[in-house]
């Protein structure tokens, strides 16, 4: 669970000024607590049923949780943060922007691409009885076209198209002009997404960071983009109880649409593989650890919306750990130890650049939406096959032209070094 080491460190800390042992051991079916059919479960549910004297961890307080176990004073103050898919034009390298459009994937698969279409196009002109090079052997071509489509030839002609240029030969056989097409359409939409896809992320570059409002994140609703938080959660029931419209109405919305997790992984989980840009609400602390540690693909949008308390639980009839921590806890606040520990927890173990968009405090805050993510491998998909169902034509084509080719000898037809017809023969 998040801060476990800093919950042996606390521990560790109190037992240490008040003179006592503990034993520490892991919530057994890892939640915080939730309160269903007047019983509680995680965290909360083993102090109340007296498996645990205290329960050291993050744990909000809450009115429902406080009415059953006793809070020591808050020893960390947070507040409700969005989780988003980190924008991509954020976290590319500078000198990168001309690569932004794609994935690495998709670049390394159509150089392998190219390079396969190099290779195929230099055995059919090779191979094939009807391409330049075999003709010029039977006389039929002269020495310059037999050099149309020679290894260099080959990869000037496959790069010129690849940069949207024309190349003055086409090739002679069917198997040539079967990979040509289907390079060709390759290559058109490689251009036209590439394309597309700088210009949605230039455009995106300037609309990132800036939207005046939180309330924006009201019309994901209205974009058809999905958010949630966990269920049965704090964060569900400060929506789902709060008296303000507009929460109110975000809460049904989430309800209807089914869009809560059941856990902070899972949240995390559908933001990396939901492709309509999931957005998970939750405490701000557990989305910062999430948004600090690679991938580095998560952003956290702190709204400054709620004020969230983190204290330790522990039993009601436990009054002298209450006071032994309460005690301790004040003197860390006051002589500046938990905010030595915060910066050691969250600035020094970052390993992310800038997870977090503070909002500033009022009515107005930061809503960033990953508005121009590259075009995967997925996506792009189409386009290979297309050009693998090509190549395997062309491979066919040239074993039938080897197959049912006959040779008849040489032509009839005389030509000179530049393919001009001179004489019958």
């Amino acid at each position: 669970m998040l801060f476990l080491n800093h919950a042996f460190l606390f521990c560790d800390m109190i037992a240490f000024l008040a003179g006592f042992s503990y034993k520490l051991q892991l919530v057994k079916d890892g939640r915080y607590g939730v309160k269903k059919d007047d019983k509680w479960n995680g965290l909360v549910g083993e102090v109340v049923n007296r498996q645990v004297d205290l329960a050291a961890a993050a744990l909000t307080v809450t009115p429902l949780r406080a009415e059953d176990v006793e809070f020591t004073v808050p020893f960390y103050e947070t507040g409700t943060a969005f989780l988003i898919k980190r924008p991509y034009m954020e976290y590319i390298r500078p000198w990168l922007w001309l690569l932004k459009p794609f994935t690495a994937g998709v670049w390394l698969v159509s150089l392998v691409a190219w390079l396969v279409v190099w290779i195929v196009m230099i055995v059919i002109n090779k191979c094939s009885p009807y391409e330049w090079e075999r003709k010029y052997k039977r006389g039929i071509a002269g020495k310059s076209q037999a050099k149309y489509y020679s290894a260099p030839n080959s990869y000037f002609s496959v790069s010129s198209m690849l940069f949207w240029q024309g190349y003055e030969h086409g090739p002679a056989s069917t198997s040539g002009r079967l990979l040509i097409i289907g390079w060709f359409i390759f290559v058109a939409c490689l251009a036209v997404s590439y394309t597309a896809g700088l210009t949605s992320s230039l455009i995106a570059e300037e609309k990132a960071v800036g939207s005046d409002s939180w309330f924006d994140v009201r019309g994901l609703g209205q974009k058809k983009v999905p958010f949630g938080t966990v269920k049965g959660g704090s964060t569900e029931a400060f929506f789902k109880n709060s008296k303000i419209p507009l929460h109110a109405e975000l809460w049904r919305e989430m309800d209807d649409q089914k869009t809560f997790a059941s856990s902070i992984d899972d949240g995390v989980n559908r933001i990396r593989t939901d492709d309509s840009n999931y957005v998970f609400i939750g405490e701000r602390e557990p989305l910062m650890w999430e948004a600090m540690h690679a991938p580095c693909d998560l952003l956290v949008i702190d709204p400054k919306l709620q004020n969230i308390n983190y204290g330790l639980a522990v039993q009601k009839s436990h009054e002298r750990i209450l006071r032994d921590f309460d005690v301790a806890l004040v003197g860390f606040k006051s002589d500046g130890t938990m905010e030595k520990l915060r910066t050691r927890w969250f600035e020094e173990n970052s390993k992310c650049f800038s997870p977090l968009i503070s909002g500033p405090k009022g009515k107005s805050s930061t809503s960033i939406l990953p508005l121009a993510l590259p075009i995967d491998f997925h996506k792009f998909l189409l386009a290979f096959v297309i050009l693998a169902v090509f190549i395997v034509c062309a491979l066919i084509a040239l074993v039938i032209e080897k197959i049912f080719y006959k040779e008849r000898g040489r032509s009839k037809i005389v030509v000179n070094e530049e393919g001009q017809q001179l004489r019958e023969k």
